[in-house]
């Protein structure tokens, strides 16, 4: 299980041009005002697989829920 953390200024074109890379189907889970990408990133450093995609852990989970309440 993979998720993407990025940024974008149009999140639908974003998730069209990143599908047709990607036989899975992908979802938009959240979408957040603001710069938290760099933060997320550098937080969950340990969990990253390549890019802006991070393996889907408990502690992964745990930091979007956080993050959430912000």
């Amino acid at each position: 299980n993979l998720i993407k953390i990025g940024k974008s200024t149009n999140v639908e074109k974003r998730i069209d041009s990143i599908q047709v890379a990607c036989p899975h189907e992908l979802r938009v889970v959240v979408v957040w005002d603001g710069d938290r990408e760099r933060r997320l990133h550098t937080q969950l450093n340990d969990y990253r697989v390549g890019g802006e995609w991070f393996r889907l852990t408990d502690e992964v989970r745990a930091a979007l829920y956080a993050e959430e309440g912000q």
